[in-house]
């Protein structure tokens, strides 16, 4: 069989075809193995057999290698204890309660010699999932000055943000709307989400960011409440770990209408950009610093409270003669 016959066969040909969920609410590792099985009489080597796994069109090939040889065997992942070989084709991620479907077409390798061995001879095999747990990256995507994806699409109407340290659906009351929820995730496996809840007449609206024990701070967590400009309260900041982030400029910049911030659980020991951080936040009357909120020596910090009255600045010998202009 030449390639032109080849692919005219498998343009044809009737692949074996099913289906994977996850139905846990976390995400999951998966492998699609294929196991080669002892057959009783002349067996074709695993060599000889080609697979080619796809979701819409076999041309799409999700396995890399077509030769079953090509691909390391993995013993280890056998889920059948007497199988010969185990045969990883494809290694993905699954998503709390995605499903996708698969198509498997198998066929003997065209340049199979044709030899007293392989004729008549048969193969058997079997398709097996092998899955794991895999713990929600809870890290928040980085936010551009200009976002409007997520609740970030909202900002105009929301009058209050709260921050989440579980994962819940919202619903509204009264013939309120909801909105979401959006995926804010880092890594796009939604580890992170939001809702906006809004009245009948999406006058006040809540967003509110969620995350299974807490949020996990971008390096750059720049922009992050910027331009909020009606919310009045953030509850919940104690729900962001801040300990890998390296950026907060313009963290709050534009957020008018709030009046005082608790930011006592902030560590900012790797921070290196405070610039506008509290921009023209000009009804800002309150801030709480805690002892972690400290100044790196290279950290910038130009303009982080202009136009903020807050009177509080924060204070420790790190901060000793560091300059907010």
């Amino acid at each position: 069989m030449n390639e032109e016959q080849l692919e005219s066969f498998l343009s044809i040909a009737t692949p074996y075809h099913f289906t994977i969920k996850n139905e846990c609410n976390d995400l999951a590792s998966a492998s699609i193995n294929l196991e080669s099985l002892t057959v009783s009489g002349k067996a074709l080597e695993d060599e000889y057999i080609d697979a080619i796994l796809y979701e819409d069109d076999y041309n799409s090939n999700l396995n890399t290698n077509k030769q079953l040889t090509g691909n390391t065997p993995n013993d280890e992942n056998k889920v059948i204890a007497v199988a010969k070989h185990a045969y990883s084709l494809y290694n993905f991620t699954l998503k709390a309660n995605e499903e996708r479907d698969f198509n498997l077409l198998l066929y003997m390798d065209p340049n199979t010699p044709m030899e007293d061995a392989n004729m008549n001879a048969s193969w058997k095999g079997k398709i097996t999932l092998s899955t794991e747990y895999q713990e929600e990256d809870t890290t928040i995507r980085t936010i551009s000055s200009s976002d409007i994806n997520g609740m970030w699409g909202y900002k105009d109407k929301l009058a209050k943000i709260v921050i989440e340290n579980k994962k819940s659906v919202k619903t509204a009351e009264d013939g309120g709307k909801v909105y979401g929820p959006f995926d804010e995730s880092a890594d796009g496996y939604g580890g992170v989400q939001s809702y906006v809840v809004c009245d009948t007449e999406e006058t006040s609206c809540t967003g509110y960011l969620q995350g299974t024990n807490g949020i996990k701070g971008n390096e750059d967590c720049s922009n992050l409440f910027k331009g909020f400009s009606n919310v009045a309260n953030i509850e919940g900041l104690e729900n962001i770990d801040t300990r890998n982030v390296t950026n907060m400029s313009s963290m709050f910049s534009g957020a008018e209408r709030i009046q005082e911030l608790d930011l006592s659980s902030f560590n900012t020991l790797n921070v290196t950009n405070m610039n506008k951080m509290f921009l023209n936040t000009s009804n800002l009357q309150s801030i709480t610093f805690g002892p972690n909120f400290v100044h790196k020596p290279e950290a910038t910090t130009s303009g982080m409270f202009s136009s903020c009255p807050a009177p509080e600045r924060p204070s420790g010998d790190t901060w000793s003669g560091v300059s907010f202009d």
